[in-house]
């Protein structure tokens, strides 16, 4: 969209959508495409994505301004009765696996287009990232071939907490802030002097529960 001849603006958007029923592989020693894994291993994921670009023309530079969001939710479920075995645990065992995902990154920056010899580029660039990570081995019923629930606070409030073999909890959090500058003089035809600093900094956060 270019509402004047110096300002452009264009937006993009994404969502998709992902469900498996069962195995996506298949072992060759049981033949093309037979899978024999005691336990369901569904497959959801769910992604959004969005982005915005806006550039204005100054004459002596353009602005740009940009934003991107993205966010992912996932669960699957693998087998993991093999591992069960060489533990001597005498069960059908569903490893579960899901993530809360999400990021939104922006940047704000001038290029110039100065007449003279002089040329430079600045901006700023933030960013925040949130992840919600869980997982849990659990005790699969022999004949649905699933488990009773899906993680620790679910078996235990549905009242399967023996179901619950091995499970963790993990929060994760990154917080970025930059400042950026870049000159760049032209000597001579041959010769261009760059000088640029930088400043960065990250907070970041990181929680596990097991």
């Amino acid at each position: 969209w270019q509402p004047t001849d110096a300002l452009n603006i264009e937006f993009s958007g994404l969502h998709q959508k992902s469900e498996v029923d069962d195995s996506q592989y298949f072992e060759f020693d049981e033949g093309e495409y037979n899978n024999v894994s005691p336990t369901a291993e569904p497959f959801e994921a769910e992604i959004d994505l969005f982005s915005l670009l806006a550039a204005y023309d100054l004459s002596a530079g353009t602005v740009t301004a940009t934003a991107s969001y993205m966010e992912r939710d996932m669960f699957l479920s693998r087998d993991s009765t093999p591992t069960a075995i060489r533990f001597g645990i005498p069960a059908l065992l569903a490893y579960h696996q899901s993530q809360d995902y999400s990021i939104f990154s922006s940047e704000l920056r001038f290029a110039s287009d100065f007449s003279g010899p002089v040329q430079l580029v600045t901006g700023l660039f933030y960013a925040d990232q949130e992840s919600d990570s869980q997982n849990a081995a659990l005790v699969a019923d022999p004949d649905s071939m699933v488990a009773p629930c899906d993680f620790h606070a679910d078996c235990v409030s549905s009242g399967n907490a023996e179901a619950d073999i091995n499970s963790a909890n993990n929060v994760n959090t990154i917080e970025q802030l930059a400042a950026f500058l870049e000159t760049n003089i032209e000597l001579s035809p041959y010769w261009t002097a760059t000088l640029g600093v930088r400043y960065y900094e990250a907070d970041i956060e990181d929680r596990q529960v097991t």
